[in-house]
């Protein structure tokens, strides 16, 4: 017998303020039981930069023209990526799974591979345009002007309890790459494995590769069409619960504030003071995600240590618990590879980002630390 899941089309005031309401509403009904797995396709009203759970906004976002350019930046309670300029033109899509089904692969890669395959290959066939998946997390469209493939379907994966949440934004119209270039400023290394340099380069749209756009109405049904043909499942109709309408404005209250959008940032470190310094190390996956790993060290000692970048873990917060586990410590190789290799034996999953890559990453930024130091 074929399983059922839930369908609930919406339209959203934007997208962050979709990231800081229903997104984890509906991840803590489905953790918690009381929801199965669901699909969310969503339309917009207005523009935004959505920044992703593990993003710095000081670092990723330009907030003084955000400001400037009336656009609004709020910091999603859940998710990874790189931070987007999202706006009108995009459709977005939540798919939330139960872990506990026996449809859903045990490996995020497998998942998210799963899901962008197989929307790839719907659109492909259904709109006659080449579109691929490219790994980690990209869905590209073929630029025939340009001959080059750009970036149509940027998708996350994250898991929290007992649920596993893909996102998956879908560029129907051009973005106003002028606009995007300004807020959203990712570091070079982000570009290091691809043809392009800048993010205006990097964006296409449907609207762009085809003579006629298809409309949101039929992206959605694509978009189910794809779903139901990769999990083998069909979809019902479906509507928030009241508990997830309750779990919205509880989540709202904790996430639509400067204190949770600047989280992830150094203002966790607080004062530095005379007899330490600040060390950074950014290391840019072929193919995968950016990781930013900055600390603070007080002589041989860890003071303290942040990671950031267009990261996916799950659980959620996993490199935030990792952070809680290395704060303090020794600064040697032996330590921090310990720590790191007995943190990965936990259910901890970070797609593409190894325990050898963590330990570089961490290694290379106390030795940037140093180099600093000596300049003073």
């Amino acid at each position: 017998m074929t399983e059922k899941w839930r369908l609930i089309e919406l339209e959203a005031e934007s997208v962050a303020h979709l990231n800081m309401s229903v997104r984890p509403a509906i991840t803590r009904t489905v953790s918690e039981g009381k929801a199965g797995s669901t699909l969310v396709i969503a339309t917009f009203e207005k523009k935004c930069v959505g920044i992703s759970y593990y993003n710095d906004a000081f670092k990723d976002v330009d907030i003084k023209a955000a400001r400037k350019l009336g656009i609004s930046f709020k910091r999603g309670a859940i998710g990874g990526g790189g931070s987007l300029y999202i706006d009108t033109g995009m459709m977005f899509c939540l798919l939330y799974l139960d872990r506990k089904s026996r449809l859903v692969p045990q490996s995020d890669e497998l998942i998210i591979m799963k899901v962008m395959a197989g929307v790839a290959d719907e659109f492909s066939n259904a709109f006659k345009v080449p579109i691929r998946f490219r790994p980690l997390n990209d869905g590209e469209i073929w630029d025939f002007k340009n001959k080059m493939w750009k970036k149509l379907i940027p998708s996350s994966i994250v898991g929290m309890g007992d649920a596993i949440i893909v996102a998956v934004a879908i560029q129907v119209t051009p973005s106003d790459v002028d606009i995007a270039q300004k807020v959203i400023t990712p570091p070079s290394e982000k570009f290091t494995d691809k043809q392009v340099k800048s993010v205006s380069e990097r964006i296409g749209s449907f609207e762009t590769a085809m003579e006629k756009a298809p409309s949101m109405d039929e992206l959605g049904k694509a978009v189910r069409s794809a779903v139901e043909n990769s999990f083998n499942v069909a979809f019902y109709p479906g509507e928030l619960t009241p508990l997830e309408k309750v779990y919205s404005e509880e989540s709202l209250r904790l996430y639509d504030n400067d204190k949770w959008l600047y989280n992830r940032s150094e203002l966790k470190f607080g004062d530095i003071g005379t007899e330490e310094c600040i060390g950074e190390k950014i290391i840019k996956v072929p193919g995968g995600p950016l990781l930013r790993v900055t600390l603070v060290r007080h002589g041989d000692l860890l003071r303290d240590i942040l990671f950031t970048g267009s990261l996916h873990a799950s659980p959620n917060d996993a490199f935030k618990m990792l952070e809680d586990l290395l704060g303090g410590i020794k600064l040697s190789g032996e330590n921090i590879r310990d720590i790191v290799e007995e943190f990965y034996q936990r259910d901890i999953k970070t797609p593409m980002i190894t325990k050898e890559i963590v330990c570089e990453a961490i290694l290379m930024a106390a030795e940037n630390s140093r180099k600093v130091a000596n300049q003073l």
